[in-house]
């Protein structure tokens, strides 16, 4: 009796142990499932942060960028400005010149009866040459719009239509100070074709 009661015990401590082997068997299976999802939790995360720190560096590399572009930008419209700022100093220069020696011609003019039929293309040259030497000293003012008015589009911000009349002044002014210049030119040699 004694070896079926040990059997028995036995027996009992065997289905007792295959029981805890199945509840360690499917808690092992619930730990592995918990484990694949802390893993895919944590792959999403550091997907998640790698993608952002790339996205982070990119803004930064796309801002460096604009910040180069911008400053690109400015070094043209200073080179540009200095430009136009010097074109308008030789046309102003050049049309005072004429002026002036226009005057002197004027001088000459008065002194001398054989040129007075002269008189006419005489005053409309001084006349153009003025102009000229004005037109080309008025150009700073929508120059200086204009250079504002282009930084404003560089950086993203939206013209007014002042600028865009500065930008028709800043192209047209120096043209039209040249035309003054050949128109007095112009004048100076049909007189000076008529008399001679």
């Amino acid at each position: 009796m004694r070896r079926e009661e040990d059997e028995s015990a036995l027996a009992q401590q065997l289905e007792v142990g295959l029981r805890d082997l199945d509840a360690m068997k499917e808690r092992k299976a619930e730990l592995e499932e918990r484990l694949r999802e802390m893993e895919i939790a944590l792959a999403k995360k550091s997907a998640e942060k790698e993608i952002s720190e790339q996205v982070a560096l990119r803004a930064q590399q796309l801002e460096e960028r604009a910040h180069r572009n911008l400053e690109r930008v400015e070094d043209r419209l200073d080179r540009a400005m200095l430009m136009h700022q010097d074109g308008a100093k030789s046309l102003a220069l050049l049309n005072s010149a004429a002026a002036a020696a226009m005057l002197a011609f004027a001088q000459a003019l008065a002194a001398t009866k054989w040129l007075l039929p002269l008189k006419p293309f005489v005053v409309g040259s001084l006349v153009c040459f003025l102009a000229g030497a004005l037109i080309a000293s008025s150009m700073s003012i929508p120059l200086a719009r204009v250079m504002v008015s282009m930084m404003e589009r560089a950086s993203g911000v939206k013209t007014s239509i002042s600028s865009r009349r500065a930008e028709f002044m800043v192209t047209w002014i120096p043209r039209a100070s040249t035309f003054a210049f050949f128109a007095g030119a112009s004048g100076m040699v049909a007189a000076l074709w008529l008399r001679l």
